[in-house]
């Protein structure tokens, strides 16, 4: 061994943005074993030309850093991996990938660590980054105790538990001694094109006489990139039958070493089976090879019980999707994409969640599946909550109808109240930070003082009074810093009492901003209070202006009356007005019209005070996407106003109107709503819809 070097670490390297690769250099600058201690050996593979003398200038001073180029026909990982091990010339050896790093003290502790305990292979804790939010990857969590710094295996006193669940099958958190790889002839298979991490780990944790675990140590940064393969749907049947061998594989090289393979053969065959959804190229004859290799497989799956790595809901999805593709190559995922369209996952985990409630164990929560759900437990109203929810607000009890605290009750005006658990005062608030970020908004909502208070704990409020504090407090600000431009600073939006005076105030300070981005209210009814007090009271407002050329301009525009519409004239930069102008407020949005002209419009968000049912498409457009991520949804025909037969988004007709049902984690269950809403569009991936 080279004794001028401590470590040694292979990069593969294929075409990597040069900024973020300039992170993984930095990163291994910043090692505390000291850069120069390190033999870096980077392999550029099946790279564009440019590259190479890209990365050979960067490292022309860096007598350490060894540039190697390899060409071939693998295109995975694999390869460059087995070459780079060529020239490894250190005691311990790691895996970097190109666009990741390893954090400051990662291999001075994990080198420090293998040699104390004289370990074949380190391994420790990895963080993820997202290129963005609707990338997907499992990173099941570690099944090692945690509060423990070091904890060493030996060969013979495995736990498979431990060792071959969750996120093993990664080889980038590891260090590996380099005498045990070579011993053991052990090599990245070029011939698995999809876990191959994992192959080589199977091979490499059977093999070792003893691993040190270190759960504490978070030593790697994965960047998951929209461009990895596990990201990128839509592939080649080649490409599918070759990963479907490459899973066989590693199942059987699993199954050699007396390891259950039966969480494996779920997850794998789970990203197999998405991969199929999405390739609408592949043929029946494609999917029945595919179901020839990984066939005998999932047949003898079972269902898993939860764990601290998946949820009963993802076990579920696991098992069940894996089984409905992959043994169903004449109509694959049927069955998964209507449970996918219809929510049923949402419902499972309301249900799971709520099973110790009184409403839970009065209809056995625990055991429904849909059908049953919707067989056993009855269409409800607001009378059917009355007597409960007198008994929590009145008596102060708990765990009636949600396992959940009740934070608020919305007031309606017959009365009602509407439970409101934290979880759906972070989904609404959410949803106006998204309209508010990053723009330039007058914003025209505001915030009443609650009307009173539960003997379970809770505050009497409105809806729109609600969401206005929890933007406040949960999203406008990050680390001090507004994320979004309001006309009025933030205690503006907070009234003593209900009366026109707050508003006032807002639209003063709306026209002292002349480059206002949008125009943001809940209702068209709202905004169009506010235009309508603007066109009765404009001099009074002019007034309040400071002096000077804004308040000139604003009096010219305003003096010229009302026959055409001033919003535009007085905020030129407007880009859109948002606000629900759709069902029952439709004429007060056509009113509103006459204010705001051609301005592009949104309805923003379908707010309910059960859920926040959906999100406009666009501008200018009566469509809205559902959001379904918090509440299971059912469908009454509006025109039977005494039905209970519900259907679900699946058996749904185009066009035809529906009074809305819903169940949601506050503890309403199928609760008839006066929302009617007529279906445009119904798939696994998108759901739209109007509003009658």
């Amino acid at each position: 061994m080279n004794t001028n070097y401590k470590i040694s670490v292979i990069t593969p390297f294929h075409n990597v943005e040069m900024s973020m690769f300039e992170k993984c250099a930095n990163s291994m600058r910043a090692q505390t074993i000291g850069f120069e201690n390190v033999q870096w050996i980077i392999v550029v593979h099946n790279c564009e030309p440019k590259y190479l003398p890209l990365l050979q200038e960067m490292f022309k001073d860096d007598a350490n850093v060894e540039v190697r180029e390899l060409n071939n026909e693998i295109r995975t990982p694999a390869s460059p991996r087995n070459h780079g091990m060529q020239f490894v010339t250190t005691p311990y050896v790691g895996f970097l990938d190109g666009d990741d790093s390893y954090l400051p003290n990662t291999l001075e502790v994990a080198l420090r660590e293998g040699i104390e305990t004289k370990s074949d292979i380190v391994w420790f804790r990895r963080e993820p980054e997202y290129e963005r939010p609707d990338l997907d990857l499992a990173l099941a969590p570690a099944l090692w105790n945690a509060t423990r710094e070091r904890i060493v295996i030996e060969h013979g006193n495995w736990d498979d538990a431990k060792m071959f669940e969750g996120s093993f099958g990664f080889v980038t958190n590891n260090l590996f001694r380099t005498e045990f790889l070579r011993g053991q002839e052990l090599a990245f298979s070029e011939t698995v094109c999809f876990a191959e991490d994992a192959y080589f780990m199977v091979h490499a944790l059977a093999r070792a006489a003893r691993i040190c675990y270190l759960p504490q140590l978070i030593g790697y940064h994965y960047f998951i990139n929209s461009g990895s393969l596990v990201q990128q749907g839509n592939k080649s049947a080649e490409m599918l039958i070759t990963y479907a061998e490459g899973f066989r594989m590693l199942f059987e090289a699993m199954r050699g070493y007396g390891i259950d393979i039966q969480e494996y053969i779920q997850i794998l065959s789970s990203v197999e089976s998405r991969f199929i959804l999405s390739s609408p190229a592949l043929t029946l004859e494609d999917r029945q090879k595919i179901k020839e290799i990984l066939g005998p497989y999932v047949n003898v799956t079972h269902l898993l019980p939860p764990s601290k790595t998946f949820t009963a809901e993802a076990r579920r999805m696991l098992y069940f999707v894996s089984r409905d593709v992959i043994l169903n190559p004449e109509n694959p995922g049927a069955e998964f994409l209507k449970f996918t369209t219809n929510g049923i996952s949402v419902l499972s985990s309301i249900l799971h969640h709520n099973a110790n409630t009184d409403m839970g164990q009065s209809y056995n929560f625990a055991k429904l599946e849909l059908k049953a759900y919707q067989s056993r437990v009855p269409i409800t109203d607001a009378d059917f909550y009355r007597p409960l929810i007198d008994l929590q607000t009145r008596v102060g009890e708990h765990n009636i109808i949600t396992s959940a605290p009740i934070v608020r009750y919305l007031t309606k005006r017959k009365g009602e109240l509407t439970p409101f658990t934290e979880q759906q005062a972070q989904k609404y608030a959410e949803c106006l930070s998204e309209t508010l970020k990053g723009h330039n908004n007058i914003l025209f909502v505001m915030s009443y003082p609650v009307s009173g208070q539960t003997f379970d704990g809770a505050e009497i409020d409105t809806l729109n009074s609600s969401i206005v504090k929890d933007y406040f407090s949960r999203y406008y600000l990050r680390g001090g810093v507004p994320q979004a431009k309001l006309s009025s600073p933030m205690e503006h939006y907070f009234a003593a009492s209900e009366g026109e005076e707050e508003l006032f105030r807002l639209m003063v300070e709306a026209l002292c901003n002349a480059d206002a981005e949008q125009i943001v209210a809940f209702t068209a009814k709202e905004l169009l209070q506010a235009m309508q007090m603007l066109e009765r009271d404009w001099q009074k407002m002019v007034d309040m202006m400071p002096a000077g050329e804004r308040r000139e301009e604003v009096q010219r525009i305003l003096a010229q009356g009302f026959d055409t519409p001033v919003v535009p004239q007085l905020w030129p930069s407007l880009k859109r007005v948002v606000c629900f102008g759709a069902g029952k407020i439709r004429e007060a949005m056509r009113q509103l019209k006459r204010y705001i002209g051609d301005l592009p419009h949104n309805h923003g968000y379908d707010y309910l005070k059960s859920a926040v049912m959906g999100k406009a498409v666009a501008d200018n457009s009566d469509l809205f996407e559902c959001i379904k991520d918090h509440c299971f949804y059912e469908f009454l025909p509006a025109d039977d106003d005494n039905g209970t037969t519900t259907k679900v988004w699946s058996e749904l007709e185009i066009g035809k109107a529906y009074r809305v049902v819903i169940t949601n984690h506050a503890g309403l269950y199928r609760y008839r709503t006066n929302h009617i809403i007529c279906p445009q569009e119904v798939t696994p991936e998108t759901i739209r819809f109007t509003i009658a």
